[in-house]
């Protein structure tokens, strides 16, 4: 689509009059629209092919593409592409990282090299930038429905399985981490904030303790709205919202299913928990369940 001749000057071109329009979209919404260049369009039945070849021992390398053939066949694309207008734009040239090490060819099966370049892409942009992916392979779509690709966007940034890795977002935009020693620390304040859940509730259980136990020594019989039942009514919800918030806190960081991150999750409530039980055994059990 993109590569249709241009029979006007490029202020008049129709194409890139909507894709300014998209990329105004995006711009209302997101802090950074990443473009990326413009990257070549697999044959028809690509994969099929590859493994065929790979099935009978066939030499791949004719399934690469010949460099200067495919930049004059994006000659046209290049031209709209460098038309965008966009004050937030940061423009990503994908073609170095897919031009073979003779220059001859872009490459068109090695899935190490663009698996690479798309994960270190997506990780270092996670959750903060808004991604306009290939000019020539989804930019097209994404103007003919903005929608679409925003929502396709926000779900590529969220992952939905158990993984590792040290790029994440921990709850706020500020806790970010990228590399080992971040995440170990990270992981050391998740476990603190387990440790400190499980505080909540072993307060939470002092207090019944101490209230059931005054009772039995005063044989008070607690009415309905007295004072004493009141204030100690107040007293606990105010510990059990505190206990309701940290819980919510981990399960959203457990929610982030970075191995590392719900194994400091389990640890810490362990731990916590194995804490109050030696120290403290005269006190009531916290319970087992987070809330």
């Amino acid at each position: 689509m993109l590569n249709v001749p241009i029979t006007t000057s490029l202020e008049d071109d129709e194409m890139i009059k909507q894709m300014n329009e998209n990329i105004r979209f995006y711009e209302k919404y997101a802090k950074k629209v990443i473009l990326m260049d413009v990257v070549i369009r697999p044959r028809l039945l690509h994969l099929t092919m590859v493994m065929e070849r790979l099935f009978k021992n066939a030499p791949l390398k004719d399934m690469h593409y010949d460099k200067e053939q495919m930049d004059r066949s994006l000659s046209t694309q290049n031209k709209r592409f460098s038309a965008v207008n966009c004050t937030k734009c940061e423009f990503y040239d994908v073609k170095p990282y897919l031009t073979s090490t003779d220059g001859n060819y872009y490459l068109a099966y090695d899935p190490q090299v663009i698996g690479s370049l798309i994960m270190d892409h997506s990780h270092h942009n996670h959750e903060q930038h808004m991604h306009v992916a290939s000019a020539d392979m989804n930019l097209d779509n994404v103007i003919s429905n903005p929608n679409q690709g925003m929502d396709h966007s926000m779900m590529m940034n969220h992952a939905m399985a158990f993984h590792f890795g040290a790029h994440e977002t921990i709850l706020f935009d500020f806790w970010r981490t990228s590399n080992g020693i971040e995440m170990f620390f990270s992981c050391i304040g998740v476990i603190a904030i387990c440790i400190l859940h499980q505080t909540v509730i072993f307060l939470r259980n002092l207090k019944k303790s101490q209230q059931s136990h005054e009772n039995l020594t005063n044989g008070d019989v607690k009415r309905r709205f007295q004072p004493s039942v009141i204030k100690f009514a107040f007293a606990d919800c105010a510990i059990y919202f505190i206990q309701l918030l940290l819980a919510y806190v981990l399960m959203l960081i457990f929610m982030t299913f970075n191995v590392y991150l719900c194994l400091s999750v389990l640890i810490g409530e362990i731990l916590g928990r194995f804490v109050f039980l030696v120290f403290f055994p005269g006190v009531e059990s916290p319970t087992s369940s987070c809330m």
